[in-house]
C-alpha cells in the first residue's frame, strides 16, 4: 500500500513538467508554421504561380481581340510610320537637250548652242521648244518674242508640224530678227533624229509670212549644212 502511494507521488510530480513541455511544443510548431508561411522564397513562389494563372487567364482572353484587331494596327501602323507624300519626293529624271541662241558679232549675228536639262517626257520636242521661248541668258540672245506661246507640236514624215501662238509674228529687230527666231526653232527641232525641217503654224494655221512687212517663211524649213551666220548690213 505504501509503495503504490510512492509511485503515484512520483509520477504525480512529472505531471507538471510533461504538461509545460507539450505546451512548448505545440508553440514551436505554430510559430514555425506561421515563419514558414513569411520565408521570402516562398512568398515568391506562391506570388509567381499566382500572377502566371493570371497571365495565362489574360492572353487566353485576348487572343480573340488580337484576332479580330490584328490587321487593323498593321493598318494604322502602316499609315502612321509611311508618309502620305511620297509621290512628291520621287527625284524627276532629266536629259540634256540643245537650244540655240545668238551671239552678237561685230557685224554678224551667229547661231550659237546651248545645253539644257529637261524633265524626260513623251514628247521631249515640245518640251525643247518650250523651254527655247523661256530661255533667258545673260551674254547669248533668243530673239523668239518672249510672249510667244506653243500651242501643239506634231511629226510626219520626217516633218515637224510646230503651231505657236499669233506673238510669234511680231519681232522688234525687223527681218533680221524673224530669220533668226525661224533657224533658232529648225535647228533646235532637227537635233531629234526624226525631225529634218520644221513647218511652222500660227494660231492652227500655216505661216506662209512673219510680221507686218511680210518676212516669207518657206515652209517648211530645212536647216544648213553648218551653223548660220547673219549679216547685220542686211546681206
Amino acid at each position: 500500500m505504501t509503495q503504490k502511494k510512492k509511485r503515484r507521488r512520483k509520477s504525480g510530480k512529472f505531471a507538471p513538467l510533461i504538461w509545460i513541455l507539450t505546451g512548448a511544443i505545440i508553440a514551436f510548431f505554430i510559430a514555425y508554421s506561421r515563419n514558414y508561411q513569411n520565408l521570402p522564397f516562398i512568398s515568391k513562389k506562391v506570388a509567381s504561380s499566382a500572377s502566371a494563372s493570371n497571365i495565362f487567364n489574360l492572353t487566353n482572353l485576348l487572343k480573340p481581340l488580337q484576332k479580330t484587331t490584328s490587321s487593323q494596327s498593321v493598318s494604322s501602323i502602316t499609315t502612321t510610320l509611311i508618309p502620305t507624300n511620297i509621290a512628291t519626293n520621287i527625284i524627276e529624271e532629266k536629259i540634256s537637250v540643245k537650244i540655240y541662241l545668238a551671239r552678237q558679232l561685230k557685224n554678224a549675228i551667229s547661231l550659237v548652242e546651248k545645253r539644257i536639262e529637261i524633265a524626260k517626257t513623251p514628247s521631249p520636242l515640245k518640251e525643247t521648244i518650250e523651254s527655247l521661248i523661256e530661255y533667258q541668258d545673260e551674254i547669248l540672245l533668243n530673239l523668239i518674242p518672249h510672249n510667244a506661246r506653243l500651242r501643239k507640236v506634231w511629226i510626219k514624215n520626217g516633218i515637224a508640224f510646230i503651231d505657236f501662238s499669233e506673238e510669234f509674228g511680231y519681232n522688234s529687230y525687223g527681218n533680221l530678227g524673224y530669220k533668226i527666231q525661224i533657224y533658232q526653232v529648225v535647228y533646235t527641232a532637227t537635233q531629234f533624229p526624226s525631225v529634218k525641217a520644221v513647218y511652222f503654224y500660227m494660231n492652227g494655221k500655216p505661216a506662209d509670212y512673219l510680221g507686218g512687212d511680210g518676212y516669207p517663211v518657206n515652209n517648211p524649213v530645212y536647216p544648213f549644212s553648218s551653223l548660220p551666220r547673219f549679216s547685220m548690213n542686211g546681206e
